[in-house]
């Protein structure tokens, strides 16, 4: 299985509630910050903790640590959402590299405002992005209807929050699977779609997956083949 080197905050909720761990959201438009919650039990969290010591080579107290900075990113998430829709660039975890929350925004000092009460705040680090998320996903948009997208398609344009840009994947080789094939643009059609788009685009081939079985799965990595965004 592929090892993630951040998890991208569209699947924080799944690798929470694998964890044990529920936090409740801010329904959009309120004005109250919600709590960022109670310490975690380590008794609750086992498998969680296990997967990540193995996977990447942490102590328990680490991996702990991990799992309630995933438990403040939900939060911050819904928060950004709310104040800094048009600035975010999203957030994931980046666990190959100590296991810091990423908030990738247009406006560091804007965001940097909005992370003064985080707990744990020396392992969130604010990074500048040239795009938006919501820029990208309207560029993402964009690409489908003009190329497609779907379990159809040859093609599958993706936001990619960690590397700022809309991944365009191709993957030919569902032509030979016997599958109802709904979009196959031409390579030079698809490269076209993806210049005219400005830099926030990019063409990518994606490997055919082999699955494997593993009780130990990273829910916060979401290949795009199973990713809606």
């Amino acid at each position: 299985m592929r090892r993630r080197t951040g998890l991208v905050l569209a699947a924080v909720a799944a690798a929470s509630l694998a964890a044990g761990v529920v936090v409740a959201t801010t329904p959009a438009g309120a004005d109250a910050t919600p709590a960022f919650g109670a310490p975690l039990d380590p008794t609750q969290v086992r498998g969680s903790i296990a997967y990540l010591r193995q996977t990447f080579g942490v102590s328990e107290r680490e991996a702990l640590r991990r799992l309630q900075l995933q438990q403040t990113a939900q939060v911050l998430v819904d928060r950004f959402a709310r104040r800094a829709a048009d600035t975010s660039g999203g957030l994931w975890i980046d666990q190959a590299h100590g296991g810091q929350l990423v908030v990738a925004t247009t406006a560091p000092q804007a965001a940097a405002a909005l992370l003064r009460d985080v707990p744990d705040r020396t392992s969130v680090r604010v990074q500048k992005v040239a795009h938006p998320l919501a820029e990208l996903r309207a560029t993402q948009q964009r690409l489908a209807a003009r190329l497609g997208d779907g379990p159809g398609s040859v093609v599958l344009p993706r936001v990619v929050a960690e590397e700022n840009q809309v991944v365009v994947f191709r993957r030919d080789w569902i032509v030979s699977k016997g599958l109802r094939i709904t979009a196959a643009p031409a390579v030079d059609a698809v490269d076209r779609a993806v210049a005219a788009e400005g830099g926030r685009a990019v063409v990518r081939p994606l490997v055919e997956p082999e699955p494997l079985f593993t009780p130990d799965v990273d829910k916060g990595y979401c290949h795009p083949l199973f990713c809606g965004s």
